[in-house]
């Protein structure tokens, strides 16, 4: 990718660098008719997780070749105090640079619960400053619904007056989209999925033998929503069909106390850092995704980077991104018996696993920065243009 030359800041003071896998050249495209400031406004890109990897992925793409982009960080992990401090700072922050002069977004990133909160009390400061808000949506249908049905009807008001008048709002899944423009007062929302990493370079390696294979699962046991005990409740089905399978378990939180009912075959890393992840992708087998709800989770891409067969759930953005019998196999979500199912038969059959995780690998390069730029280039002229 082209040197950034100081265009793409992080008002907490993160110097952007682009990842190794997200190296990439500027579009070919001609220049825009008007370069724009654009505030993008989430967690902070250093504490880890999907979201941040996204921020963080934005300020190293192509699109910071084209506007100035600047992250104002809403969370930070910590005390409460420490949140409520960071909080109060980006709101600061926001205002001074909506009363700037020039051409400038705000684009707020949001999944529920508090972050929906956060986002939604930005939106009002921007719009009172008159400054255009782009809002995108991170998470899954099932969570937005059951978050909408558990929050009274005036913190839900707020969520719709902000979803309502933004000036565009943006879904990383269709699923998503339908639910907040049928329930969150949006309009016209357009799915955005997240960018890609670039595939992974060398070939894709031999399958492994029938009924060894190494399966991979990283969404750990702090969040319910990632599947993690739907994955347990599976594995003595997968076991008893291949018991020469090896399952790497990685992820934020502690396993539960039955994982060590799993007769060895079962491997718990923990969390994993950029280089234990990439060590972890390149040698398994299957990518194993048996998540309730999502948005579209970057490690899905990732693992479509490298290559690797994908079982996941039909939920969020991964049916958009992931065409079953195609690129992997996709199963109701919280079926124990179809995940046990799926994975079985993908241990059974090396070669079809090997084509899936080909075609996974030729999907992922669809929908990398360079894409992604584009469209959210497309976004801000045409907010700005509103205005």
């Amino acid at each position: 990718m082209k040197a950034l030359r100081g265009r793409a800041t992080l008002a907490h003071g993160l110097s952007p660098r682009a990842p190794a896998h997200m190296t990439s050249t500027s579009p070919a495209d001609p220049p825009t008719a008007r370069r724009v400031r654009v505030a993008h406004l989430g967690p902070d890109p250093r504490d880890g997780g999907g979201m941040p990897a996204v921020v963080a992925g934005l300020m190293a793409s192509p699109l910071a070749d084209l506007h100035d982009l600047t992250v104002i960080a809403t969370h930070q992990r910590g005390s409460v105090r420490h949140r409520v401090l960071v909080f109060a700072k980006a709101l600061g922050t926001l205002a001074a640079f909506c009363l700037r002069r020039g051409d400038r977004v705000v684009h707020l990133h949001t999944t529920v619960r508090g972050s929906m909160y956060r986002k939604t009390m930005c939106a009002m400061v921007a719009k009172a400053l008159r400054a255009p808000v782009v809002l995108q949506v991170h998470v899954g249908e099932p969570e937005l619904e059951g978050f909408r049905r558990r929050v009274d009807p005036v913190s839900l008001a707020a969520f719709r007056w902000a979803f309502g008048h933004a000036d565009r709002v943006l879904s990383v899944g269709a699923a998503s989209a339908r639910e907040v423009e049928e329930h969150y007062s949006a309009r016209d929302v357009e799915v955005l999925p997240n960018a890609a990493p670039a595939p992974v370079d060398g070939p894709i390696p031999d399958p492994a033998p029938e009924g060894r294979a190494r399966l991979l699962y990283i969404g750990g046991f702090h969040d319910p929503v990632k599947g993690g005990e739907v994955l347990l409740d599976a594995l003595p089905a997968i076991l008893a069909r291949h018991p020469g399978v090896q399952v790497t378990i990685a992820g934020p939180g502690d396993p539960p106390a039955r994982l060590a009912d799993v007769n060895g075959s079962a491997r718990w890393l923990g969390w994993l850092d950029a280089d234990a992840k990439a060590a972890a992708l390149r040698e398994a087998d299957v990518f194993l995704l048996p998540s309730t709800s999502e948005g579209l989770p970057v490690a899905l891409l990732e693992a479509m980077a490298y290559g690797k067969p994908i079982v996941a759930t039909r939920v969020g953005g991964i049916p958009d991104v992931v065409a079953d019998g195609t690129q992997g196999v996709l199963v109701p979500p919280g079926d124990v018996a179809a995940l046990a199912q799926a994975v079985g038969d993908l241990v059974a059959d090396p070669q079809r696993a090997s084509e899936l995780g080909r075609a996974a690998k030729e999907r992922v390069a669809e929908l990398g920065p360079d894409t992604i730029a584009k469209r959210l280039d497309l976004v801000y002229q045409e907010v700005i243009g509103r205005g």
